[in-house]
């Protein structure tokens, strides 16, 4: 998939006018949702659509044009990342942002999780998906604030330690709301990379045991 089918994918999320008169393409999203009725789950169809987005993101192709530039530079910041995994944090991020604007806020937990489904199995770092995150987090909270935070908490419950430390990271890089990094911090979250199961919880006391020997009295 190359950057025109990335736009035509975007374009669809968005329901822009170019998209409407052109002929609806094999795959095009399902428009039916409504972006400002947010009780309905995503179709299999938008799921599929958003799914592609997200492989053509993660390939470095870069959606331009749907953020700010961040207002503070991060790549100073620990854990920042650059390059390559940059280009791919910046692409994330803003084809999340697009669908969740077309979709509505609630849509936005659901289309997180499937971003940090498929990139992990597209073997991206943790350290890009958490920046990706939030920077999608950042720039959806001015106009839609719960979005924002359903990223965050989606985050919490789906991603990675590392994953959740470089969102931390990358919100006090940009200057945002520091309660968005409180979220993604919350439990539960997996940390499956720092090795083991979770800790099983402590057995209750054993009651006392009965003495037969006389001595016992």
């Amino acid at each position: 998939m190359n950057a025109a089918k990335l736009v035509t994918i975007c374009a669809l999320l968005v329901g822009s006018a170019a998209a409407a008169a052109a002929p609806a393409a094999p795959g095009a999203l399902d428009q039916t949702h409504n972006a400002t009725k947010n009780d309905v789950p995503l179709t299999a169809k938008q799921l599929h659509d958003y799914s592609e987005a997200v492989r053509t993101a993660i390939s470095g192709v870069a959606e331009t044009g749907v953020c700010p530039p961040p207002p503070i530079p991060n790549s100073g910041a620990a854990g920042a990342v650059a390059g390559d995994q940059a280009v791919v944090a910046s692409s994330l991020s803003a084809t999340l942002v697009v669908a969740v604007r077309a979709l509505g806020t609630d849509s936005a937990s659901e289309l997180t999780s499937v971003t940090i489904e498929i990139a992990t199995e597209r073997k991206v770092t943790d350290a890009t998906i958490g920046t990706a995150l939030a920077e999608a987090a950042v720039c959806l909270y001015g106009s839609d604030p719960a979005a924002s935070q359903l990223i965050a908490s989606t985050l919490a419950n789906e991603g990675t330690l590392a994953m959740v430390r470089a969102f931390q990271n990358e919100i006090a890089a940009l200057g945002g709301d520091p309660q968005l990094a409180s979220i993604a911090g919350q439990s539960p979250q997996v940390t499956a990379e720092e090795g083991g199961a979770p800790a099983l919880p402590d057995a209750p006391p054993l009651a006392p045991r009965a003495c037969a020997n006389p001595s016992c009295t």
